[in-house]
Protein backbone atom coordinates (compact mmCIF):
# COMPACT_ATOMS: atom_id res chain seq x y z
CA UNK A 1 0.00 0.00 0.00
CA UNK A 2 1.24 3.54 -0.75
CA UNK A 3 0.85 5.87 1.94
CA UNK A 4 0.00 10.01 0.74
CA UNK A 5 2.31 11.41 2.84
CA UNK A 6 5.30 9.49 1.60
CA UNK A 7 7.82 11.00 -0.59
CA UNK A 8 7.83 9.87 -4.55
CA UNK A 9 11.11 7.54 -3.65
CA UNK A 10 9.81 5.62 -1.19
CA UNK A 11 6.56 4.84 -2.90
CA UNK A 12 8.41 3.62 -6.38
CA UNK A 13 10.75 1.63 -4.07
CA UNK A 14 7.26 -0.26 -2.50
CA UNK A 15 6.28 -1.29 -6.32
CA UNK A 16 9.37 -2.75 -7.45
CA UNK A 17 8.15 -6.22 -9.06
CA UNK A 18 11.12 -8.19 -7.86
CA UNK A 19 8.98 -7.83 -4.67
CA UNK A 20 6.16 -9.61 -6.18
CA UNK A 21 7.92 -12.78 -7.59
CA UNK A 22 7.27 -15.93 -6.76
CA UNK A 23 7.13 -19.67 -7.93
CA UNK A 24 3.44 -21.06 -9.69
CA UNK A 25 3.39 -24.41 -11.35
CA UNK A 26 2.29 -24.18 -14.75
CA UNK A 27 -0.58 -27.34 -13.42
CA UNK A 28 -1.89 -24.21 -10.99
CA UNK A 29 -2.71 -21.98 -14.04
CA UNK A 30 -5.99 -21.92 -15.91
CA UNK A 31 -4.94 -22.52 -19.79
CA UNK A 32 -8.84 -21.37 -20.44
CA UNK A 33 -11.43 -20.04 -19.02
CA UNK A 34 -13.95 -22.60 -17.75
CA UNK A 35 -17.29 -23.07 -20.00
CA UNK A 36 -19.01 -22.21 -16.63
CA UNK A 37 -17.36 -18.66 -15.86
CA UNK A 38 -19.34 -18.30 -12.23
CA UNK A 39 -17.73 -21.71 -11.07
CA UNK A 40 -13.77 -20.08 -11.19
CA UNK A 41 -12.47 -20.33 -8.18
CA UNK A 42 -11.43 -17.55 -6.07
CA UNK A 43 -9.67 -16.56 -2.71
CA UNK A 44 -11.11 -14.38 -0.36
CA UNK A 45 -8.67 -12.39 2.21
CA UNK A 46 -10.43 -11.31 5.19
CA UNK A 47 -8.27 -8.02 6.30
CA UNK A 48 -9.74 -7.68 9.30
CA UNK A 49 -9.02 -11.03 10.21
CA UNK A 50 -6.15 -12.25 7.99
CA UNK A 51 -8.83 -14.95 7.55
CA UNK A 52 -8.30 -16.97 4.04
CA UNK A 53 -11.51 -18.72 2.28
CA UNK A 54 -11.81 -20.33 -1.13
CA UNK A 55 -14.87 -19.60 -3.01
CA UNK A 56 -16.08 -18.90 -6.53
CA UNK A 57 -16.89 -16.21 -8.44
CA UNK A 58 -20.81 -17.18 -8.07
CA UNK A 59 -20.23 -16.36 -4.70
CA UNK A 60 -18.81 -12.80 -5.19
CA UNK A 61 -22.25 -10.84 -4.54
CA UNK A 62 -21.77 -12.15 -1.12
CA UNK A 63 -18.46 -10.71 -0.13
CA UNK A 64 -19.53 -7.33 -1.40
CA UNK A 65 -21.28 -5.10 0.99
CA UNK A 66 -22.95 -1.21 0.14
CA UNK A 67 -20.80 1.30 -0.74
CA UNK A 68 -17.78 -1.19 -2.18
CA UNK A 69 -16.22 -0.98 -5.65
CA UNK A 70 -15.57 -3.75 -7.75
CA UNK A 71 -13.11 -3.03 -10.36
CA UNK A 72 -13.06 -5.85 -13.10
CA UNK A 73 -9.83 -6.23 -15.71
CA UNK A 74 -10.88 -7.02 -18.94
CA UNK A 75 -7.27 -6.99 -20.64
CA UNK A 76 -6.24 -10.04 -22.18
CA UNK A 77 -2.50 -11.56 -21.89
CA UNK A 78 -0.49 -11.44 -25.51
CA UNK A 79 1.62 -14.27 -25.74
CA UNK A 80 4.77 -11.73 -26.70
CA UNK A 81 7.15 -13.18 -25.01
CA UNK A 82 9.82 -15.39 -26.94
CA UNK A 83 12.89 -17.32 -25.93
CA UNK A 84 15.71 -18.52 -27.76
CA UNK A 85 19.37 -19.60 -28.88
CA UNK A 86 21.62 -18.04 -31.02
CA UNK A 87 22.47 -20.20 -34.10
CA UNK A 88 25.77 -19.86 -34.06
CA UNK A 89 26.93 -19.14 -30.37
CA UNK A 90 24.01 -20.84 -28.96
CA UNK A 91 23.80 -17.97 -26.30
CA UNK A 92 20.50 -17.24 -24.87
CA UNK A 93 17.94 -14.20 -26.18
CA UNK A 94 14.73 -12.68 -25.28
CA UNK A 95 12.40 -10.88 -27.76
CA UNK A 96 9.99 -9.04 -25.72
CA UNK A 97 6.86 -7.48 -28.43
CA UNK A 98 5.24 -4.69 -26.72
CA UNK A 99 2.37 -4.24 -29.11
CA UNK A 100 1.92 -4.48 -32.98
CA UNK A 101 3.15 -1.55 -35.31
CA UNK A 102 1.51 -3.21 -38.50
CA UNK A 103 1.01 -6.73 -39.72
CA UNK A 104 4.59 -7.83 -39.43
CA UNK A 105 6.40 -5.09 -37.65
CA UNK A 106 6.41 -5.00 -33.27
CA UNK A 107 7.37 -2.45 -31.25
Amino acid sequence: MIMADKTKEQSVEELKTCYYDYELPPGFIAQEPLPERDKARMMVVKRKTGDILHSTVKELPSFLAPGDLLVLNDTRVLPARLQGLKKNTGAKIEVFLLRPLSDDIWE
